[in-house]
Formats: C-alpha cells, structure tokens, sequence
C-alpha cells in the first residue's frame, strides 16, 4: 500500500509541476512580453571595440537633454561582483555592459539633435511608444551599429525596446533586430517565472491534498456509516 501511495504522490507532484509550468510560461508571456527571461544583449554590444557616441534621447521636444552620467551604472563598490537589478531597471543593460567593458566613459561623444533624428528616423514606427532613451553608436568587428533602447513613458508597468541597426558607408541604415519585454519599476518586478512556478506548484499540491483529504475523509465517513447501519441488533 505505502509503494502504490508514493507512486501516487509522485504522479502528483509531476502533474502539478507541469501545470505549475505551464501557468508561469503563460503569465510571463502575457505580463512580461517573454516566456522565461528577457532576451540576451545583441551581439553588437558584446563584441563592441569603441563607442562612437552615446546620446540620451526624449521624444517631447520641449525637455532639455542632459548628458548621460555613467557613474548611474556603476555598481555601488560594496556590490562589485553584483550588476544592477536589470529586471527593475532594463535601461542599465547596454551602458553597464559598455562600462565593464572599459568602453564608455565620461568623454564619449554626443550627437546632435539633428543626427539623432537622422539615426531613428526609420525606427519610430517601432518606437511609438517610446518617451525616454540612448543611442549608442558602436563600432565592431561587422562595422559600424546604432542601437537605439528606450521605455514607454513612467508608469508602474512599462515597456523596454532594443533596436540594433547597420550603417553601412553610404549611410544607407538597415534594421537587424527589434526586441521588446515589459517590466515593473513599482509594481510586481518580483513576480518572475520561477515565483509563479514555485507559488503555483505549492498551491496546486496543497489544493489537491485539501480536497484528497475531504474525499478520503467522507469515503471513511460513509464507511463507517454503513457498517453502523449493519450491525445486528442486540
């Protein structure tokens, strides 16, 4: 009896996981835009040899723009081995990696007004929502990129975009990549994948221990009833 219980609690705890899972894909996929974590940096900043510029971007005119403080990304010196909290704050991933890499420093030069909009001209179809963000020119081994990242305006719940682009020597532009993933800057940041599996294969588990116990409980109850009702008279 106790071998065919732990086969039983073991197709139990299976069976919930998977549904576990599968409710944490769909609630990251819908709430967060992925289905797992975000996606990886592009590979144009991972192979980056020189910053070309790096400018702050805003899509309301009348704002003025200030430069961009890198000492923002530096980890604290008490977290060296930690980076930036980047599922709160996606906006750090491109200048932190930059700064680890010894590429992005307080000389790195701006563009104009002018040139930035010359460079996300072809990308503000795919960037209608975007209110804040940098481009980065960078040149590598496949040329020269602009990587333009932004946020949808600053609420709870935002949306965070990555667009890298090839310019070639004409100045023709073409579009290589655009990714996007939501995230919480106040909000439910903490509800990842691996908190909606663990809560959910808890509470499935539990839910079905409640209601094994209810039905265990009455079957014995009814039991014990009927053989109540048997019994010979005395």
């Amino acid at each position: 009896m106790m071998k065919a219980f732990g086969k039983q609690a073991i197709r139990v705890l299976v069976l919930s996981g998977l549904l576990a899972a599968m409710l944490a894909f769909a609630w990251s996929r819908a709430y967060w835009a992925y289905w797992f974590v975000p996606p990886p940096l592009p590979r144009s900043v991972l192979d980056a040899t020189q910053v070309i510029s790096v400018t702050r971007y805003s899509a309301f005119d009348h704002e003025q723009r200030r430069s961009l403080d890198i000492e923002k990304f530096r980890p604290p010196p008490d977290q060296k081995r930690l980076a930036p909290r980047f599922r709160e704050n996606p906006e750090y991933r491109i200048p932190y990696q930059l700064l680890r890499a010894g590429l992005l420093t307080k000389r790195s030069p701006e563009l104009s007004d002018d040139q930035v909009k010359a460079l996300i001209l072809p990308l503000v179809e795919l960037h209608k929502n975007t209110h804040y963000g940098i481009v980065f020119e960078l040149d590598g081994p496949r040329g020269r990129h602009v990587i333009f990242c932004g946020t949808s305006f600053p609420l709870d719940h935002r949306t965070y975009r990555e667009t890298v682009t090839h310019v070639d020597t004409d100045g023709d532009i073409t579009i290589l990549s655009s990714r996007y993933f939501n995230y919480d800057s106040a909000g439910l940041e903490f509800m990842t994948w691996g908190r909606v599996f663990s809560n959910s294969w808890c509470t499935i588990v539990l839910l079905y221990m409640i209601g094994y116990s209810v039905v265990l409980g009455a079957i014995m109850l009814r039991k014990k009833r009927d053989r109540t009702q048997h019994q010979p008279a005395l």
